[in-house]
């Protein structure tokens, strides 16, 4: 287990490590949003070449089930449920936050001299919402999801006991929680904003449909919805541009 958690650690930070290093080679040669990509890649392929080193390569039913189709209409069914259980109050939520309680903590907690203003849904949907939607969904949520559930929770879940705990259906144990916060952690070390902790959340989701389905499928889609899903929101709400 100990020799697992060290594998898991070194190639977590590299990664990250390595997504940094890029981003500010980006910036610093004013590369276009475009180039991005190779984050994308550095996610899929560290699990690719670890497995190769270790021979322990992951389970490709992990990652892509065959066959391909019933595995994506199972997945589908699995994400239409999880967020019919959580987006109806997270919008409804996200709607007093942005109108009420944001403006308030700025103004009567924090003292802000230009607090942040009541925002409401009357900015209209990003212009380019099909390419963010295929971006998120290949470059961002797959490549995401390749690397911390479809690798590292699976490598870690081989390191640990199965879990006697069951969650929904699911059996949850350290490698899901584990996998979890350093997903969170990750966001952190590659570029710190202050409402990331606040991923903990989905991640727990994501890692949950990863347990709960057997693969990948079911997280990707749902990762890349909540990621639309925000984008959509914070364009409606004047947050960012169109």
């Amino acid at each position: 287990m100990t020799a697992t958690l060290v594998e898991v650690g070194v190639v977590f930070l590299l990664t990250c490590l390595a997504i940094r290093g890029f981003l500010a080679v980006q910036s610093g040669l004013g590369l276009r949003d475009d180039w991005r990509i190779v984050v994308s890649l550095i996610f899929i392929y560290v699990p690719v070449v670890v497995g190769r080193l270790t021979r322990r390569p992951v389970d490709p039913d992990v990652l892509l089930p065959e066959p391909l189709l019933p595995a994506l209409l199972r997945a589908a069914r699995a994400t239409g449920k999880v967020v019919l259980a959580i987006y109806p109050a997270f919008v409804v939520g996200n709607h007093f936050w942005q109108s009420r309680v944001l403006p308030w903590i700025t103004a009567e907690v924090l003292d802000w001299r230009r607090p942040i203003p009541p925002r409401f849904p009357e900015h209209g949907l990003p212009e380019d919402l099909l390419l963010i939607v295929a971006w998120q969904l290949v470059a961002v949520a797959y490549a995401e999801e390749l690397f911390y559930r479809g690798w590292m929770q699976t490598r870690l879940e081989a390191a640990f006991r199965p879990p006697a705990r069951r969650v929904l259906g699911a059996p949850i144990g350290a490698a899901f929680w584990i996998t979890a916060v350093l997903f969170t952690l990750g966001h952190s070390l590659v570029v710190f904003q202050w409402w990331q902790p606040f991923i903990l959340f989905p991640a727990l989701v994501f890692g949950w449909l990863r347990v709960r389905t057997g693969n990948v499928l079911a997280g990707t889609l749902f990762h890349a919805l909540a990621n639309v899903a925000m984008i959509c929101l914070d364009t409606l709400y004047g947050v960012r541009p169109p």
